[in-house]
């Protein structure tokens, strides 16, 4: 009489532990947030939970695919057949996107096409680049549209996103397209950025990239040091997006490395660095600029001489010639005194060039001022009578 006890207790044991387990799993599958994902196509969206921290935005939205269902409705997709962009994109970099149109015609008319810029840590939309220039008239649904990626399609950022510089930035192609059948208007997006691995296909990308709008530059100055023999200051000028280290590196003419050092700002503030070099000669240098995309060099030569000699230094000193007057006052009293000196001169010189030598005038009878009764009037001499007078006058000068 125990065997059958035994046995239906073991069923009944066994049918328990199947409901419990059946139990579990339908409680498994209907708590929100199971560990159990559904992945989506590309026309889905990522989970809110792939959204880290307060302020992380929800990831985007892509481009939706045709509905089957509604055959006569108007519909849009914007696909991206370019290279998947770096986390850092040195522009230029070139854009090839296809638009495709369901149930309607791509037409300079209907269609139209726009870059939107966005800061993605400010979520400001920075800039908006109308590109509707690039759709044409299509027989075909689907259009193919390359154009590079220039610093152009940036410009004005400073306006809304004053540091875009130092964000990582979404890029977004919206598309729209006018429903010929009822006017109204539908409008799809496709966003470039970096596709993160760990997202299961189909949750969708992170949309970010930083975009380096301009290669970095540098320049390197050198000046002897006022009172220190044989030593030069150095110091660089240099530009540049998430850039860190700027090595200077100084071979010696026999091709040796004499120098070796990080002039890198601090903060604002230049850096700079006190080289002693006494061996006259050419020495040549490299400068590098380190950033998180890549290195950046110039190269250069710097002359060791007996005579000091000063490199891309240029000084103003703002002071007057004149105590008690500013610079602008002291000039014009100046200048006002160089006109009339230049004047004074300038007549000295034109009376030497055009006066000239005059030859002599011939002589002249001499005539008195104040004619006197019964003078000669040829040697003035006074006579006592007239007949005295002419008598002179014959006898002397030969006069009738």
């Amino acid at each position: 009489m125990d065997q059958p006890r035994r046995l239906a207790g073991g069923h009944a044991g066994i049918a328990l532990l199947i409901l419990g387990l059946t139990v579990g799993l339908a409680f498994a599958f209907a708590i929100p947030g199971s560990a159990f994902p559904v992945a989506t196509d590309h026309a889905g969206t990522a989970p809110a939970a792939l959204a880290t921290g307060p302020s992380a935005p929800a990831a985007p939205q892509l481009a939706p695919q045709p509905s089957a269902a509604s055959p006569t409705q108007v519909s849009l997709q914007v696909n991206s057949a370019t290279t998947v962009l770096s986390t850092y994109t040195v522009l230029p970099t070139t854009i090839v996107l296809n638009l495709t149109v369901f149930n309607s015609t791509i037409s300079t008319s209907a269609t139209g096409l726009w870059l939107n810029i966005t800061d993605y840590v400010t979520h400001v939309q920075c800039v908006s680049n109308d590109l509707s220039s690039m759709i044409t008239n299509q027989s075909a649904p689907t259009e193919y549209i390359a154009f590079p990626l220039t610093p152009t399609y940036f410009a004005g950022y400073e306006t809304a996103c004053p540091n875009l510089l130092a964000d990582p930035t979404l890029l977004n192609l919206t598309a729209v397209q006018v429903d010929p059948t009822n006017g109204t208007m539908v409008t799809t997006g496709y966003e470039y950025g970096t596709y993160n691995p760990l997202f299961p296909p189909g949750w969708g990308v992170l949309p970010v990239s930083s975009f380096i709008l301009s290669a970095p530059t540098s320049k390197l100055n050198v000046a002897p040091t006022p009172g220190v023999a044989d030593a030069y200051t150095l110091s660089v000028n240099y530009t540049g997006q998430y850039t860190g280290r700027v090595l200077l590196t100084v071979v010696s003419p026999t091709g040796g490395t004499v120098l070796s050092t990080n002039l890198a700002n601090n903060g604002t503030k230049p850096t700079t660095y006190q080289w002693t070099e006494t061996i006259t000669g050419l020495y040549s240098y490299v400068l590098t600029v380190y950033t998180t995309y890549g290195t950046y060099n110039s190269t250069g030569s710097i002359s060791i001489s007996n005579t000091p000699i000063y490199y891309n230094n240029a000084t103003f000193t703002n002071t007057s010639l004149i105590k008690g007057l500013n610079g602008g006052a002291a000039g014009t009293l100046l200048l006002v005194v160089g006109l009339v000196i230049g004047m004074l001169v300038a007549t000295v010189v034109s009376r030497m060039v055009w006066g000239g030598s005059k030859s002599a005038a011939p002589a002249q009878a001499w005539s008195p001022s104040s004619p006197t009764t019964n003078q000669c009037s040829v040697c003035g001499k006074s006579m006592a009578t007239p007949e005295e007078l002419a008598a002179h006058q014959k006898s002397e000068h030969g006069m009738q």
